[in-house]
């Protein structure tokens, strides 16, 4: 049963590509059909393997019990604390909550139940994004990254999900590609969806993050093998004086950014002609509040406002910074809400402020807005993994490889990517690279303990 049970969950990461084009694209009204029918699948299995007793309920109630227990209370202080400054609805921030809560589920499903090839799983996917973003091109039907006309992002609903989900592949790739039949096969797809990463998709995360994940994989490659191969010291330096030359080259593929930094000093207070140093709806809000605060901001929001503007115009803050702007916002509220146990423990509200406030930076999100449990419960798992893996590391050191290099670089690299960027634990669409990437690495981890190499 569970070789079927696998076959299924090999068949579901296949899906995922075609499931989130459909997310743009086939829809009810404002209802995604792909919403609806990604969870359908590993929920079929799980109630599956309830009635044939592979699951026993008695001992995930506990489990689903808190979850739920949380769910209510977070949404009830939601709720209770809700403004018209407030990003989404009640059901919004459910949506949130349901996505943690769905990353789990699949977390648990793919552990005790797939042993298939994930590799394979994986490649195949990635091809299918390959043709995919192919067809898209040659057809000229596919969308922009960024609405400024930057970067191409085919059917995808998603730059910075094609950036992660191959980004985290190539680390996967990488990690087994020794011990593979099929070698050959992801070494032209991972040098396929590189020269994707680096000259098309036009974003800085992925293009700095592919370069930075092969430039890492090939140093550690190089490190390995001047134990016994010193000839390969020259072959190792040319490819790191290559990496370096292509990151000099074609940085202008992050043009983007550049745009933005040019257009800093077109965004002007209307009313006074000068250069502003937040985002213009941010201003908005801040000369609604000396007036008539219609949307409703409580005393910690309005303060927070008014002194992330006090602070930006005092510094010269770069206007389209919105990273830098969230940031201290979100660290001033939390601070000045003071000893709110409710929040503290159960979050402020992921979208309780308004869009251009909305915090993109994950694991800091998870503290403030999700709460002390909230992090525990949704991120909790993934710190301790990645902590157990170092311990394990050091403490068998003369056992680690390769594979644990690159894996353990494409976990701290997935935490880096969550922190600076965001959408990745999220992100219902790179979800599932993220379970196989920790399933990975669990499995490495154990046998490093049990001395298999």
């Amino acid at each position: 049963m569970k070789k079927n049970i696998s076959k299924v969950l090999f068949f579901f990461i296949l899906l995922h590509p075609l499931l989130d084009i459909g997310a743009t694209y086939l829809k009810i009204g404002s209802i995604s059909i792909s919403t609806i029918l990604r969870p359908i699948i590993p929920f079929i299995v799980f109630l599956y393997l309830i009635v044939k007793k592979e699951i026993s309920i008695k001992q995930i109630i506990p489990y689903f019990g808190i979850y739920i227990l949380y769910c209510l209370i977070h949404l009830w202080t939601y709720k209770v604390n809700l403004t018209p400054f407030a990003y989404g609805s009640v059901f919004h921030e459910a949506e949130y909550l349901f996505h943690y809560g769905y990353l789990f589920f699949l977390m648990f499903l793919y552990q005790k139940f797939f042993d298939g090839d994930v590799i394979k799983a994986l490649l195949y996917m990635n091809i299918e994004i390959l043709i995919l973003l192919g067809i898209s091109t040659l057809t000229n039907t596919g969308t922009s990254t960024y609405l400024e006309g930057f970067g191409n992002k085919g059917w995808f609903s998603s730059g910075g999900m094609l950036g992660s989900t191959m980004t985290v592949s190539i680390c996967i790739f990488l990690s087994q590609i020794q011990n593979r039949k099929d070698k050959v096969l992801i070494g032209i797809t991972t040098l396929l969806m590189l020269i994707y990463l680096c000259f098309f998709l036009g974003t800085r995360v992925s293009f700095y993050g592919s370069i930075l994940i092969i430039a890492l994989a090939g140093y550690y490659f190089l490190m390995l093998l001047l134990k016994e191969k010193k000839k390969y010291l020259v072959m190792g330096l040319c490819t790191v004086v290559l990496l370096a030359g292509t990151i000099f080259l074609f940085q202008y593929r992050t043009n983007r950014a550049k745009y933005l930094d040019d257009l800093k000093d077109d965004i002007i207070d209307p009313d006074t002609g000068e250069v502003i140093h937040i985002a213009y709806d941010i201003l908005l809000v801040k000369k609604d509040i000396l007036k008539e605060n219609k949307y409703g901001l409580n005393f910690y929001q309005q303060e927070a406002i008014i002194n992330l503007s006090d602070i930006a115009e005092k510094e010269k803050w770069v206007s389209t910074d919105m990273r830098k702007q969230q940031l201290y916002y979100h660290t001033y509220l939390y601070q000045a809400e003071g000893f709110d146990l409710v929040k503290k423990l159960f979050g402020n509200g992921y979208l309780s402020n308004m869009g251009a406030l909305t915090l993109e930076m994950e694991e800091i999100a998870l503290w403030y807005n999700f709460g002390i449990i909230g992090f525990i419960l949704f991120f909790g798992y993934f710190l301790k993994l990645s902590i157990e893996g170092i311990i394990i590391g050091w403490k068998y050191r003369n056992q680690i490889d390769f594979e644990y290099l690159v894996l353990t670089t494409g976990v701290f690299y997935s935490f880096g990517v969550s922190l600076f960027s965001g959408h990745i634990f999220f992100h219902t669409s790179v979800m599932i690279v993220i379970v196989l990437l920790f399933y990975l690495y669990d499995k490495k981890i154990k046998q490093m303990k049990e001395g298999i190499s």
